[in-house]
């Protein structure tokens, strides 16, 4: 057996959320092979991995130096993920994922490997190839999932309605959907409305 799979490994919980921490946390623990360093104390030089949740994603890190990061997310849409990549994490997992999956995703980002929990990795192959929503298709589909109009998405967005309207058609096309209202629904069913909060500037156009 390797003996990166023998000795401990140490992980320190920096999760804002109380409930999310605690779980966590006791799911780390299921695992007598993992010792959880208590995140509000001195941090030991020996951790190895570092879990946050993802609205720290682009937050500093200088405590945790050498440590690996695994994000937790109760969501995520393709294009946050390649942010959190693009910010140093090395892993990300649904919090809605079971215990043996996040265990295994914590061993599998300390053994240098890059981690996607199976839910979003099945996801992101789903919208493989021509069905990638463009960025501005992106965009148009958070708001028109929210139930704004066109004309109110293009106001939001500062592009003219009939752009608008050609970002909509799109979106039914690659998401198979007949309507917007059913475009909404597949989005919302799919996690593709909601993603973890990144500090990164707005977009201008």
């Amino acid at each position: 057996m390797n003996w990166n799979e023998i000795k401990p490994l140490h992980v320190a919980v920096r999760i804002r959320e109380p409930l999310l921490h605690a779980g966590a946390c006791a799911a780390l623990q299921s695992d007598s092979r993992i010792i959880v360093v208590d995140s509000e104390g001195r941090t030991p030089p020996q951790v190895e991995v570092l879990v946050i949740d993802g609205s720290a994603v682009a937050e500093p890190r200088d405590a945790y130096p050498g440590a690996r990061v695994v994000a937790v997310v109760s969501s995520a849409r393709k294009h946050a993920i390649q942010c959190a990549f693009n910010h140093g994490i090395h892993g990300i997992i649904l919090s809605s994922s079971s215990v043996e999956e996040f265990v295994a995703g914590i061993r599998s980002v300390a053994r240098g490997r890059t981690y996607l929990c199976q839910t979003l990795a099945f996801q992101i192959a789903n919208l493989s190839g021509s069905n990638v929503l463009t960025t501005r298709e992106d965009d148009v589909l958070q708001l028109l999932s929210r139930g704004l109009c066109n004309k109110s998405i293009g106001r939001r967005l500062d592009i003219a309605t009939e752009t608008v309207k050609f970002h909509v058609k799109s979106i039914m096309v690659k998401l198979n959907a007949s309507s917007r209202t059913e475009a909404a629904s597949i989005a919302i069913s799919g996690g593709m409305t909601e993603h973890f909060a990144l500090s990164l500037p707005k977009r201008n156009n």
